[in-house]
């Protein structure tokens, strides 16, 4: 991270230290740093654009309108689970993936935070943050 992304760059509150945590993040109880999405700080995963500007993905975003409908979910909550604290993945999908986002937030052990970076009409891109892994 930059020094000028590190001065803007909120901490989170994060739960009480866990023992033997797995994570790789520096424990649940370390505070992480939210991930500065725009500037590349995320899970890298190739995606390709469409032909409108509008409609297009971003480079590293995992584009689901590139996933068979049937694997969608499974392939985002599996990406999803394989962050630590303080990664992030830029989803980006033809609608608001609200159902989903409820899914993780249900199903997927530890805090995500959500951040819409573009709301519609033809792509919604959103920021999933892990700020705790248990």
């Amino acid at each position: 991270m930059t020094q000028d992304a590190a001065e803007t760059t909120e901490t989170t509150e994060t739960t009480e230290t866990t023992e033997g945590c797995a994570c790789g993040g520096g424990g649940c109880g370390t505070p992480q740093p939210a991930p500065d999405v725009d500037r590349g700080e995320r899970t890298e995963l190739t995606g390709t654009g469409l032909a409108s500007p509008a409609s297009a993905s971003h480079p590293g975003d995992l584009d689901v309108r590139e996933i068979p409908h049937e694997h969608r979910h499974a392939r985002v909550i599996g990406q999803v689970t394989s962050l630590v604290p303080g990664e992030a993945v830029v989803i980006a999908a033809p609608h608001a993936p609200e159902r989903l986002l409820a899914e993780i937030d249900a199903d997927v052990s530890g805090d995500f935070a959500f951040e819409y970076l573009q709301r519609g009409p033809e792509l919604w891109r959103v920021a999933v943050s892990r700020t705790t892994c248990c």
